[in-house]
């Protein structure tokens, strides 16, 4: 086994284990959250729970994903399965964001009809903890996956820092809930738990939006902006230094994996004694391209007759 091997190894057993640890915490939150919810009348917080086991479904496919990932390729998927990993981040966005949607219109039919009452001191104590816990467990991920350059791992981390936030969000309105009771505003404070709501799925939505339009650049191969700009740069500049005719580039992105495929037009008198040197040639265009995180598929190929690019 390589040294890259060696490290790859180490790299897929630690996604494995911070989805894991990821899966159960989200879990216990998600319980809890939607018991807590039921018990004082507050659909925010069985929202918040829901939302957090609709997140744990999502973890567990996620670790079978990164387990595929880390197989490479096989005979029926030669180019391995990076293409699920995309995939699995636009199906985990789709169903988060028709729960906002769900969640949002039940939190306005209920301000509609004059809000609801809740316990909001229970509330408030359950948000705190959740907050200060979803904090913690990606203050823990994000310093353990340092190195891993795992989309799945970030994810993650991005879910509890923005449900961290939310939570803590969420118990300054408790607060605020609890304030308006005890001074007998009782016109006011049933109204609280569905702007909560609505306010908890307008905050959210974005993450999912966000992570939908990535993901589905790279599902339908659009073509990474950066990346195309850095091989088109390059190629333009050794055409001119190298004496080609002229070339033709492909990228895409899936997931963890960038796909470059470049097709060198030469002049048919174009000075190649052996085979050895074109692949000196693929070395100068490789070694200009910078260090990428992903795996990197690299093809180069070099031809007189455009008809084959």
């Amino acid at each position: 086994m390589t040294a890259a091997d060696a490290t790859a190894t180490t790299n897929a057993a630690l996604e494995q284990r911070l989805l894991r640890i990821s899966a159960l915490a989200t879990l216990a939150i998600g319980c809890v959250g939607i018991a807590t919810g039921l018990l004082i009348g507050s659909r925010a917080i069985v929202f918040d729970g829901f939302y957090s086991l609709t997140d744990v479904l999502m973890t567990c496919v996620s670790m079978l994903v990164a387990r595929l990932v880390a197989l490479g390729a096989s005979r029926h998927f030669q180019f391995g399965f990076w293409h699920l990993e995309p995939m699995l981040v636009a199906f985990n966005s789709s169903v988060l964001l028709l729960a906002c949607g769900y969640a949002f219109l039940d939190g306005l039919s209920t301000f509609l009809v004059g809000g609801r009452t809740v316990a909001f001191g229970a509330g408030a104590a359950y948000a705190l903890g959740v907050g200060l816990a979803s904090l913690g467990i990606a203050a823990y991920a994000k310093r353990a996956s340092r190195n891993l350059h795992s989309s799945l791992v970030e994810i993650d981390i991005r879910a509890y820092v923005l449900g961290g936030f939310l939570s803590l969000g969420l118990f300054a309105s408790f607060v605020l809930g609890a304030v308006l009771t005890s001074q007998r505003a009782t016109d006011l404070a049933p109204y609280v738990d569905p702007v909560i709501l609505m306010l908890l799925t307008l905050v959210l939505a974005p993450v999912p939006i966000a992570s939908l339009i990535r993901a589905l650049a790279e599902v339908f191969q659009l073509a990474p902006a950066d990346l195309d700009a850095e091989v088109d740069a390059l190629m333009r500049a050794l055409v001119a230094e190298l004496g080609f005719k002229a070339f033709k580039a492909h990228v895409a992105q899936a997931g963890r994996a960038e796909f470059i495929e470049i097709d060198v037009i030469v002049d048919p008198a174009f000075p190649v004694s052996s085979v050895a040197d074109l692949d000196a040639y693929r070395q100068r265009i490789a070694d200009g391209l910078k260090p990428s995180a992903a795996t990197r598929w690299l093809t180069i190929a070099f031809t007189t007759d455009p008809r084959w690019t």
